[in-house]
């Protein structure tokens, strides 16, 4: 059985429709994802929070994402994952999404959001 996830994205706008066949692939393949709430749209990025059982492997693996942070459930660390534009290769960051979100998208519109991106369990 696995683990529930609470997961948190960042994606650029163009990869919208791309973003909801992957959870449509997900449900289909590898379980359920739900709760899915939009929390932050400009008009370059959107940033949506969802839950998960397991890893959300078809977002991974289908979406070109720029920051992608898993809060396991069960106690595992957070694994957060960013996009290096310059290599172009997905790596694991070594700071919390917040920090990227907060870079990419500035203090206020990060202020107004923040607390959509707390965990269940505390961790934000």
């Amino acid at each position: 059985m696995s683990c529930i996830t609470e997961n948190t994205i960042v994606i650029k706008n163009n990869d919208i429709e791309k973003f909801w066949k992957a959870i449509n692939d997900n449900k289909n393949q590898y379980g359920w994802i739900n709760n899915v709430e939009d929390v932050f749209s400009n008009e370059e990025l959107s940033i949506f929070v969802f839950d998960c059982n397991g890893e959300p492997i078809a977002i991974e693996e289908q979406i070109c994402f720029l920051v992608l942070e898993t809060n396991y459930l069960d106690g595992e660390p957070l694994h957060t994952q960013i996009y290096d534009i310059k290599n172009k290769t997905i790596r694991d960051a070594r700071y919390r999404a917040k920090y990227w979100i907060k870079n990419m998208i500035g203090d206020a519109s990060f202020n107004a959001i923040q607390n959509g991106l707390v965990y269940t369990d505390g961790r934000a």
